[in-house]
């Protein structure tokens, strides 16, 4: 198997990915872009129809050479698959990253079809290709997803949604709205804690007129094939579902990460990647950007895509939000690390 030369691979094209592939292709980088599946943004590609993406915060400014503005999923997945195009960005889809090592200074990468060498390595992989699992049985039948993209395929059939999160909650307002036949959410505590407080009163209201049915203090026991079998309050139950939805969140790829030397703060699911101001990992050389910093939101991770790349290119790069945290912090002289330091 044949290897490529490069300055720098990108793995993952979602808006951070993009973000650093077209600061690269500005600044006449050799590089290229590793996708694991067959287009952009998988993240946001997973949301559901219609769904509105927002461009927050709203007081950071944005950095970079692709288009984003809050709007609908599918305007803002067609400006950025527009933008790709124009740049010529590139990219090569259905290339999953399956080992990453750092030998005499050089990265070495392989994927399903081929090698790669590199100076510098930028991970943009996001969480969502490593979702959390229950660990029961029938959580890998076939009518059991991760993720639901249009509400309306399913109507009039049993649903259960697993989770209590926004996305949990958007999920089973969806289908809803769409008359699936009966909507169960699972909560596994006692109260909706993480959910946007609007999301759980409609959740509420909802269910007090008999739209939909919340199970709290309640775990799943196993999922068959027409059913889903429930442990909680008031013994074990079992409830019909022709498709079930775990929302229930991803992991980063934390094993991964430390076979290739990266160290994490701490021990616990929460802990984050060490990384210095550049966003470059204790592995000199490589680089973590958007959802593996901790930071979900896409604005920030499309602004580290663009700084990490001016970086590389020996500039020096004031963070985007340092002149309105400075503003926050006006008790104290010099920068905003040296501030809250």
């Amino acid at each position: 198997m044949s290897s490529t030369r490069l300055e720098l691979v990108i793995v993952g094209a979602g808006p951070a990915g993009l973000s650093a592939a077209a600061r690269a292709q500005a600044n006449g980088m050799d590089y290229t872009v590793l996708e694991r599946t067959d287009h952009l943004a998988d993240t946001v590609f997973r949301y559901l129809k219609g769904k509105p993406v927002m461009a927050e915060p709203s007081v950071i400014p944005l950095r970079s050479d692709i288009p984003f503005e809050a709007g609908k999923r599918e305007e803002v997945l067609e400006g950025w698959q527009r933008a790709a195009g124009e740049q010529d960005l590139r990219i090569q889809y259905g290339q999953a990253v399956t080992a990453l090592s750092r030998e005499n200074g050089a990265f070495r990468l392989a994927t399903s079809g081929a090698t790669y060498e590199a100076k510098w390595v930028l991970l943009a992989v996001g969480t969502q290709g490593n979702p959390r699992r229950l660990g029961v049985p029938g959580e890998d039948s076939p009518h059991v997803s991760h993720h639901l993209q249009d509400a309306a395929e399913h109507a009039g059939k049993d649903v259960v949604v697993v989770g209590a999160g926004d996305s949990a909650l958007e999920v089973a307002l969806a289908l809803s709205d769409a008359e699936a036949a009966r909507v169960h959410l699972l909560v596994r505590k006692p109260e909706i804690q993480r959910a946007k407080e609007a999301l759980e009163r409609e959740m509420i209201k909802r269910e007090a007129r008999g739209d939909l049915e919340i199970h709290y203090s309640t775990t799943v026991a196993a999922i068959e094939e027409d059913a889903i079998r429930l442990k909680g309050p008031g013994g074990d139950l079992r409830v019909p579902a022709q498709r079930v939805f775990l929302m229930i969140g991803a992991n980063p790829p934390r094993r991964f990460l430390e076979e290739v030397g990266v160290r994490f703060s701490g021990e616990g699911r929460e802990a984050k990647p060490v990384l210095d101001a550049q966003y470059q990992s204790t592995v000199p050389g490589l680089y973590l950007v958007g959802a593996l910093t901790g930071r979900d939101l896409i604005k920030p991770g499309i602004n580290q895509g663009w700084e990490v790349i001016e970086h590389l290119m020996g500039r020096e790069v004031e963070p985007a939000d340092e002149p309105v945290l400075a503003e926050r912090l006006p008790f104290w002289t010099g920068t905003v690390r040296e501030r809250i330091t």
